[in-house]
């Protein structure tokens, strides 16, 4: 993927009503890609519901005059560090460590229908509540999609911004981690 701008819409109209992200010096912010854009909003502390409003515009279509909107690709890799991170702040045990792992499994599919389905299983050994499962689906190879959280402890908290045209990258299938805790979560 080449250079990106960011944007959000002023009056919720676009092309003419977007407000460009803009250097200090008045001039529209470049980025070398998309990553590197997510990356500088979360720095400037821009939380995933910020981020959701902006838009990602592809910078050698802008300069001519095409609105080409790019899609962030969120990387399988990427929800398992997320649920590290949701778990390292939610489990409430006293120095030690927990087991936290990412499976996924494609599901059996119709012969008649078009879409496949992959689950996506979040487990942590230490503690069954913040255990959860998202679904991707993809129709006639359209990229994977989140369809659906199931027992989300987070209420589609984490990922809900993904919904429902975030493109999932399947980077790793399965892995496991460890987390250490140093301290007593209160």
């Amino acid at each position: 993927m080449g250079k990106c701008v960011v944007a959000r819409n002023i009056n919720g109209t676009a092309p003419d009503g977007l407000e460009y992200l803009l250097e200090d010096n008045g001039e529209i912010k470049v980025f070398d890609e998309i990553e590197q854009a997510w990356s500088f909003l979360k720095d400037a502390g821009a939380t995933d519901k910020d981020i959701s409003y902006y838009r990602f515009f592809d910078y050698v279509g802008l300069v001519n005059g095409e609105y080409k909107e790019l899609s962030l690709l969120l990387k399988t890799s990427e929800i398992f560090k997320r649920y590290k991170k949701y778990v390292a702040e939610n489990l409430r045990i006293i120095e030690g460590s927990a087991s936290i792992s990412m499976e996924l499994e494609e599901e059996k599919n119709r012969p008649w229908s078009s879409a496949r389905h992959i689950r996506i299983d979040l487990e942590c050994e230490e503690d069954e509540s913040l255990n959860y499962e998202l679904r991707l689906s993809n129709h006639q190879d359209s990229g994977w999609r989140i369809c659906a959280i199931i027992n989300s402890p987070l209420g589609l908290g984490e990922f809900k911004n993904y919904l429902p045209d975030q493109e999932i990258q399947i980077d790793l299938y399965c892995i496991s981690d460890e987390i250490v805790i140093e301290k007593l979560k209160s």
